[in-house]
């Protein structure tokens, strides 16, 4: 009986510590700005900040609807915006397989991926060099992102808890009678 008692307390320990399973889910960020030159987004978490290269520097940004006017830059600069703290949902630490596509004369494309070593951070360029003014680009970035999904739920937690306290009770009362 003690050893059938034992199975079952460790059988309870070793359920109650099963890691978490992990699901993929999908994210995305849409960034409509207008461009004249070279220009790189930087997206990190919630936030966001211009880096300008050449030529006329972004205005008005509208990311996930939500509109955001940079300041700080100005043309050939080669300068930093401020930072915008708005990107909801922000963009999470485990985001993979990144890609992108857009609307608009030029180019737009992932020049570094988020790791690590750069602090999670996505670079994303806007190149509109080509004559012929500004234009309008409308660039949806998507990735993936892991998503823990728990095994046990709470109330089961609990009452497996529950199991292992009246276990171990029993076990003790049997070793001191």
């Amino acid at each position: 009986m003690k050893q059938r008692t034992a199975h079952i307390l460790l059988f309870g320990a070793l359920l109650a510590f099963l890691p978490a399973t992990v699901t993929a889910a999908t994210g995305s960020v849409r960034v409509i700005v207008t461009i004249d030159g070279l220009s790189d987004l930087l997206l990190s978490g919630n936030s966001a900040q211009w880096h300008h290269i050449e030529y006329s520097p972004p205005e008005t940004t509208v990311i996930n609807g939500v509109s955001w006017t940079p300041t700080g830059l100005s043309s050939f600069c080669n300068c930093l915006s401020d930072i915008f703290s708005g990107v909801e949902p922000p963009i999470p630490q485990s985001a993979r397989d990144f890609s992108v596509t857009w609307s608009g004369r030029g180019t737009v494309s992932l020049e570094e991926l988020p790791s690590a070593s750069n602090g999670f951070r996505l670079r994303v360029r806007f190149d509109d060099v080509a004559p012929g003014g500004a234009d309008e680009y409308d660039a949806l970035i998507s990735y993936q992102y892991a998503e823990p999904i728990p095994m046990i739920s709470r109330r089961s937690m609990g009452l497996l808890s529950l199991l292992l306290i009246a276990l171990t009770v029993l076990v003790l009362r049997r070793q001191f009678s």
